[in-house]
């Protein structure tokens, strides 16, 4: 595990107890994408593998679609899986399983792989994508959400007018996305959703973004002083509220060989 990696492991198992209150965006996304795997073509008891389940949003809303479905579920942290399992209320019909979303360890084939607000931490998102399509049954999905450019632009233009470099990862385009689809195995779509979210204040923002685990910056990003990050949430104050904007995108893939 790279070291960048570990830390987003950390992060994201200290955030899990309250993920589940702190998480809205996650929440809707999670619903909207159980919305468009709801119209997928699946067998009456699918298997589904689904990366980075966090607390388990999308998994419980998929279980009342899906009632019958085989599932495993997965996190790279050990503290999501347990949070996934309590919120879930420990059922059955679910594996729970640690794992590393690029480097998966099992062999499949499954008919749904999905994943929800999990993408954007991958090192190498389009190999990654290659690995999880091998895993795929034919006429299998694989479905996901992620953030693409555009995201947070207010968070980067506070920083610039304040003088500094954002940590933000850098987030794929909707024509760089539509790329990582693997040639001639298949058809895939790619839909960008601009999606505003407003909060209480700056530092509200700030402390949503640590609730959840995500303030993990981009590989070779040296963090703000304490100074300087004040500095950059008074240029965001500049209203009653704080607005900052998503572009999420819903991706999904059929594999037809």
């Amino acid at each position: 595990m790279s070291q960048r990696k570990d830390r987003i492991n950390r992060a994201f198992g200290e955030a899990a107890d309250g993920y589940a209150q702190t998480a809205k965006l996650q929440r809707v996304t999670a619903g909207n994408l159980a919305d468009r795997i709801g119209a997928f073509s699946l067998p009456a008891s699918p298997r589904i593998l689904e990366i980075g389940c966090g607390t388990g949003f999308l998994t419980d809303v998929l279980r009342e679609t899906l009632p019958d479905a085989h599932w495993i579920v997965t996190d790279i942290s050990l503290d999501m899986l347990a949070a996934c399992r309590r919120e879930l209320g420990d059922p059955p019909d679910i594996q729970f399983r640690q794992m590393d979303g690029e480097a998966p360890t099992m062999d499949g084939p499954f008919d749904l792989i999905c994943a929800n607000m999990t993408f954007q931490w991958f090192e190498d998102l389009p190999g990654s994508i290659a690995r999880l399509m091998h895993l795929l049954s034919p006429g299998g999905y694989l479905a996901y959400t992620t953030l693409a450019k555009g995201s947070l632009a207010e968070w980067q233009d506070a920083h610039q007018a304040s003088g500094f470099v954002q940590g933000t990862p850098e987030f794929p385009s909707f024509k760089t996305l539509n790329g990582y689809w693997p040639d001639g195995l298949g058809d895939g779509q790619v839909d960008v959703i601009e999606t505003p979210r407003t909060y209480p204040s700056a530092l509200a923002f700030a402390r949503v973004i640590k609730g959840i685990g995500a303030e993990t910056p981009a590989a070779n990003h040296q963090p703000l002083s304490a100074a300087a990050l004040r500095r950059v949430l008074r240029r965001l104050d500049q209203g009653d509220e704080v607005r900052m904007t998503y572009q999420v995108a819903y991706a999904s893939y059929r594999k037809i060989s």
